[in-house]
């Protein structure tokens, strides 16, 4: 299936740009010196490898649809997907019950979404001003997770689900 083998690439590129950063488990060659990436490279390789995941995620919504003989060759989003197909399709109703869970790939990818739209170098942090007796506690605006290491962790997980989708599609 093309659509398998372009979500496939992608994520395998993503991969490939956590891995430069220093993030990740991979092993490095004796013979090669690994430089540490200065911040704004750091921050270009995650966002980059942000945009080829999201970038996947779009070819597996094409994936979807063309395993359900839906001759389409861009799908947007999981609503747009969910009209081409009915809500009661049984890949619209996982992917649905992935986006109501706050630790699922899914809905990691919808945080990762929003957040390359407004990216922050930093999250924010826990702030606290002391007015005299008055102590004011500014809890950090919670985020996706964007180290190497979660978004690896995500690129797993995704894999595993395209995996599996193609596997009960072949069998259909």
């Amino acid at each position: 299936m093309k659509w398998q083998r372009v979500v496939q690439e992608k994520l395998f590129l993503a991969e490939t740009l956590l891995r430069s950063t220093g993030g990740g488990d991979h092993q490095v060659e004796p013979s090669k010196v690994q430089v540490e990436p200065s911040k704004v490279q750091r921050t270009a390789l995650v966002q980059g490898a942000v945009a080829l995941i999201l970038n996947a995620r779009a070819s597996l919504l094409v994936l979807i649809a063309q395993s359900n003989q839906n001759k389409v060759n861009e799908v947007v989003s999981l609503d747009a997907l969910s009209q081409l197909l009915g809500e009661n399709n049984p890949d619209i109703q996982n992917l649905r019950q992935l986006s109501q869970n706050r630790h699922s790939w899914w809905y990691q990818l919808e945080m990762l979404a929003a957040w390359l739209m407004h990216p922050r170098e930093e999250p924010r942090a826990a702030s606290e001003h002391d007015h005299g007796s008055n102590l004011i506690i500014a809890i950090a605006d919670e985020g996706p997770a964007t180290t190497p290491a979660d978004l690896l962790g995500l690129i797993k997980e995704f894999k595993t689900y395209t995996a599996e989708l193609s596997q009960r599609h072949d069998e259909w």
